[in-house]
This record gives structure tokens, C-alpha cells and sequence, in this order.
């Protein structure tokens, strides 16, 4: 084996460890999230109904939202069918982030946080779009 084969085998495994570290970092917000849900599910039912999902959507809603935290975090942890895991993720934060943290409408005393909230989703977003691009077609 060359030398230039071996340095580029380990920089080969170094990002796929990198990957994979980002992957366990990424699905860890989602997976605390979804626990969050299930503990205090008639907190997010009173939650749901004062951002205006219809009554017969809430249960559902937020059924969904911890089957999707969930099973989409421990598979982009685990980094089994990370792509489509992460790439829903992805598309679970858009309708939530504009539903929860709408900064525009916002009180002044909330903006800010609202905003952060809003950016902390869009940066998520960022990651997850880059976890759907680095992990391999291979899964």
C-alpha cells in the first residue's frame, strides 16, 4: 500500500467518524424532545390548541411529532437509514418552527427569544441538510 492510499483510508475513516459524531449530536435535541412530549403530553395538547391545530388533529399531532423525534433521532444516532432520517427531521422542523416560534409576531418581550428560537431551528435545519448529504448512499 502507497502512502498517499493509507493517509487517504484514514482521512476516509476520520470523517466517517466525524459524520457520525454530528449524526449522535444532531439527533440528540429530537430525542430529548420527543421523551419531553411523552412525559408532559397534556402540556403539549394545551400547547398545540393555542397555536390553532384543530382539536381533532392535537393527540395525533403530537403522536406524530414523537414518533418522528423518536424514530428519526435513534436511526440518525444509530446511523441506520440516517439520510431519510435526517431529511425528515428536516421537514418536521419547517411547520413546527413557524407554528412556535413566529418571532415577527412576537411581543417585544418575546422577540428575542423567539428569534433565538427561530435561528437555534434554522441552524438545525442547516445540519440535518448537511447529515442527509454526508452520509453515504449505502446505508
Amino acid at each position: 500500500m502507497t502512502n498517499q492510499l493509507a493517509v487517504n483510508i484514514k482521512n476516509v475513516n476520520r470523517v466517517n467518524h466525524a459524520v457520525r459524531m454530528a449524526g449522535i449530536m444532531l439527533s440528540s435535541l429530537f430525542i430529548v424532545a420527543g421523551f419531553i412530549k411523552i412525559a408532559n403530553f397534556e402540556s403539549f395538547l394545551t400547547m398545540l390548541g393555542k397555536v390553532g391545530v384543530p382539536a381533532i388533529l392535537l393527540k395525533p399531532g403530537i403522536l406524530l411529532a414523537i414518533v418522528i423525534e423518536l424514530g428519526c433521532g435513534f436511526a440518525l444516532a444509530l446511523g441506520w437509514k440516517a439520510r431519510w432520517a435526517a431529511m425528515t427531521l428536516a421537514v418536521f422542523l419547517i411547520p413546527s418552527t413557524l407554528m412556535f416560534h413566529p418571532f415577527w409576531t412576537a411581543s417585544p418581550d418575546h422577540f428575542y427569544n423567539e428569534l433565538y428560537h427561530f435561528l437555534k431551528n434554522v441552524t438545525l435545519f442547516g445540519g440535518l441538510l448537511l447529515a442527509f448529504n454526508a452520509y453515504t448512499h449505502k446505508e
